[in-house]
């Protein structure tokens, strides 16, 4: 659980390969994890949030809520790099907060820039004020900056993906 809630997916992946598949998916104490982990991989975070009442011990609590709040993390950096603002209510929706107030919080937290009923949530860096950017209207409300590809950043995910996959098979 723990390499989970720290989003090591990889090494979790190995650990849990090496269990026999009998005991792995017979023990709830391994098949909630590995039921987890599959979700994570699938990016099926919905089912996470419904596998916490599904937890064989309440010692896995603290993990899930570290867990989700990786999740929310890594929502909100994808949110911070295809949108320059977005709704209030769909952040909330997109991030499986409960209300309004705990959307503002978490988005003072991540230094996004309420204005109007909407974040500015573009990365890090990024100036407002320039409206050269070319964006796009979704049909759901939110508005996505056009940028250019980062090949360098691109070339390492891949790097990344192909050595956690060369050490899975």
């Amino acid at each position: 659980m723990y390499l989970l809630a720290t989003n090591q997916i990889g090494k979790f992946n190995l650990k849990i390969e090496k269990i026999d598949y009998k005991t792995r998916m017979g023990n709830p104490f391994f098949a909630v994890p590995a039921r987890l982990g599959l979700c994570l991989t699938e990016g099926a975070y919905n089912s996470i949030n419904l596998a916490e009442n599904d937890l064989p011990t309440p010692y896995y609590k603290p993990f899930m809520n570290s867990l989700k709040e990786s999740i929310k993390n890594e929502i909100a950096e994808s949110l911070e790099i295809s949108y320059r603002a977005i709704p209030v209510n769909i952040a909330m929706k997109k991030l499986s907060l409960k209300n309004n107030e705990e959307t503002l919080a978490f988005g003072n937290k991540r230094g996004w820039i309420l204005k109007g009923n909407e974040f500015l949530v573009a990365g890090k860096g990024t100036n407002f004020d320039d409206q050269k950017m070319p964006t796009l209207a979704l049909a759901s409300g939110a508005e996505r900056v056009l940028q250019p590809l980062n090949t360098e950043q691109s070339l390492k995910r891949l790097f990344n993906y192909s050595s956690h996959l060369e050490r899975i098979v």
